[in-house]
């Protein structure tokens, strides 16, 4: 019987001492109220122990009974620290403010139909990576059989650097 006793206390003195509680809330815009899905809300000691909010904005974690510092991050928004004692569930909305600016990106690109629209049309560009891929004779990669493996280009024959393109002056 006192075995009984003794197995009862230990296992209700553990739920006691490990009590886990939940830190939960919804995270949302300082200034506009709007929520932000997929924030990051994480314990900073072990970032492993958190989470991201859901798609209200909704976030929930259960930790053991203790202290924590929270940190929440967000794309374009400051990062946002604050100190928890968990020794109930405890409810915490965060608001966040934007913080984080970035330059103004150019994007350029040449026009779709350039290559027919231009003076150059049918130029092809050889870059030396290409060449340096090709088999060498001898040790050498010889250009002007490099141009004999490309379409439209035929040879006058075999020893003579002479060749042709077809559609070309």
């Amino acid at each position: 019987m006192r075995i009984l006793y003794f197995l009862l206390f230990f296992v209700y003195s553990n739920t006691v001492v490990s009590q886990n509680y939940t830190l939960s809330g919804y995270v949302k815009d300082k200034f506009s109220g709007e929520t932000l899905i997929g924030a990051n809300v994480f314990n900073k000691e072990n970032s492993m122990e958190g989470n991201s909010s859901n798609i209200y904005g909704y976030y929930s974690m259960t930790l053991p009974n203790g202290s924590y510092t929270i940190k929440v991050s967000y794309l374009g928004y400051q990062d946002l620290e604050f100190q928890v004692d968990l020794s109930s569930d405890l409810k915490k909305d965060i608001l966040l403010e934007e913080g984080v600016t970035m330059q103004e990106v150019v994007v350029s690109a040449k026009q779709k139909d350039k290559n027919v629209e231009s003076t150059e049309m049918g130029t092809i560009e050889l870059p030396m990576e290409k060449l340096k891929k090709l088999p060498a004779l001898f040790g050498e990669v010889d250009i002007l059989k490099t141009l004999q493996l490309l379409p439209g280009v035929l040879s006058s024959g075999e020893g003579t650097a002479g060749f042709y393109v077809r559609g070309g002056g």
